[in-house]
């Protein structure tokens, strides 16, 4: 807690500082390529939104939902389809 510096000032500020976590790293390093010798070869989540409520819909896209799923699932991913979500679900998808 800080007190102000002016002589006449009875305000009283507060100040947050927030904590560094140690599980931070200080660097972030970025591989140029995906490891594909383990099995499975890892997760991946596909969005398609093909219904808009501000927007025209998109029609086609489940083809290439389709398509991406059945790539994946032969390159050896587990792969999870996610339709039509709204930014809260996608959200949510995504921290779990």
């Amino acid at each position: 807690m800080a007190v102000a510096d002016t002589p006449s000032s009875n305000y009283v500020f507060r100040t947050k500082q927030r904590p560094k976590r140690r599980d931070e790293p200080s660097v972030i390093h970025f591989d140029l390529s995906y490891d594909m010798q383990h099995q499975p070869r890892g997760f991946a989540h596909i969005f398609n939104n093909d219904i808009f409520q501000k927007m025209d819909d998109r029609k086609g896209t489940r083809k290439d939902r389709d398509n991406l799923k059945e790539t994946f699932t032969n390159l050896g991913f587990k792969v999870r389809v996610h339709d039509d979500c709204t930014a809260s679900e996608i959200r949510d998808i995504l921290l779990e």
